[in-house]
């Protein structure tokens, strides 16, 4: 009998073990692979069947990444960490940015505002608007390390500074391609878009795209 109850109790203590080593297993490290990776691949998926820049609406987004989420992790406990991911973006969100702001200590946070012009530094800090549309994203070490005030994101997929230009002018991107303007051309300054555009330019003068992250001449 007492050799019986021994053994019972190296089955349940054999039991508990496992569960306890499956648990720890599945517990999510976002820091380091697996998990890392498996978060990654996840959050592409995402992006592929939710399609953040042309989603309805913010709470569409959301759903549709906890839905591709369910079946995409190999590790359903970084659920919470991914989908973070796409509560705290721009999805779905016309106009809304990400805004990293780095205070005097040189700790970062990033946040969403409702527009470039809402991106600004803490006292004696600096912001930029993110290149990316999540928070996971978008304050790398690299962003806002300037002493300016404000700044804007990464440069428009296309650098135009180095077009050859008539005197008294300077290159500016044109949503596709680069194009002439008088000095002072379409920049970021003091965390607003302005300067001008060229002339034979349409539709929306210097304003800040969402899309390409910079401040650019010209509608869609």
């Amino acid at each position: 009998m007492k050799a019986n109850r021994i053994s019972g109790i190296a089955s349940v203590y054999a039991v508990c073990l496992l569960a306890w080593s499956t648990g720890a297993a599945a517990t999510c490290d976002p820091s380091s692979d697996p998990d890392r990776t498996d978060i990654a691949n996840a959050r592409a998926a995402v992006e592929s069947a939710c399609h953040c820049q042309s989603a309805s609406s913010h709470a569409e987004y959301v759903r549709c990444s906890a839905t591709t989420l369910a079946s995409a992790l190999a590790n359903p406990d970084c659920a919470r960490v991914a989908q973070a991911c796409a509560r705290r973006s721009t999805c779905g969100r016309p106009g809304v940015v990400t805004c990293c702001r780095t205070n005097a200590r040189g700790d970062t946070r990033c946040s969403i505002k409702r527009n470039a012009a809402a991106c600004r530094p803490p006292r004696g800090g600096i912001a930029c608007v993110g290149g990316t549309p999540s928070c996971c994203d978008a304050c790398s070490t690299t962003e806002c390390s300037t002493t300016t005030t404000t700044l804007f994101g990464p440069r428009c997929p296309v650098d135009c500074s180095g077009l050859s230009c008539p005197t008294g002018q300077a290159g500016v991107y044109l949503r596709s391609q680069c194009g002439c303007a008088p000095e002072p051309a379409c920049g970021g300054t003091g965390g607003m878009c302005g300067g001008n555009c060229p002339v034979d330019v349409p539709t929306e003068g210097c304003h800040y795209d969402t899309f390409n992250g910079c401040c650019l001449c010209g509608g869609p």
